[in-house]
C-alpha cells in the first residue's frame, strides 16, 4: 500500500492503469485538473502524457513503464500544460 500523503501535501488527482485489461480510470478530479468533461474523453496514456508539461513527459513515461513491468504503484509529481 502507498502511504498516505504528509497533510502539508495534497493529492490533486488519482489515476489507475488496469495492465491486464489495458484501461485506465480516473478520479474526478482528474478530468478537472485535464479539463475535461467528466466522462467526456476516454482515458489513455496518450491522453495523460499529452496534457503534461514536456519537461515531464519522459519521466512519466518511464514511471508507467516501470509500474507496468514490476508491478509496483508509483506516485509522481507532474506540471500540466505544454510549456
Amino acid at each position: 500500500p502507498v502511504p498516505p500523503a504528509p497533510s502539508a501535501r495534497r493529492l490533486a488527482g488519482r489515476y489507475r492503469y488496469d495492465r491486464r485489461a489495458d484501461t485506465w480510470t480516473w478520479s474526478p478530479a482528474m478530468s478537472v485538473l485535464l479539463n475535461l468533461a467528466p466522462n467526456g474523453a476516454h482515458p489513455c496514456t496518450e491522453l495523460l502524457v499529452r496534457s503534461l508539461h514536456q519537461g515531464d513527459r519522459p519521466r512519466a513515461l518511464d514511471a508507467i513503464a516501470g509500474a507496468c513491468a514490476t508491478g509496483t504503484p508509483f506516485a509522481l509529481r507532474v506540471r500540466l500544460g505544454s510549456g
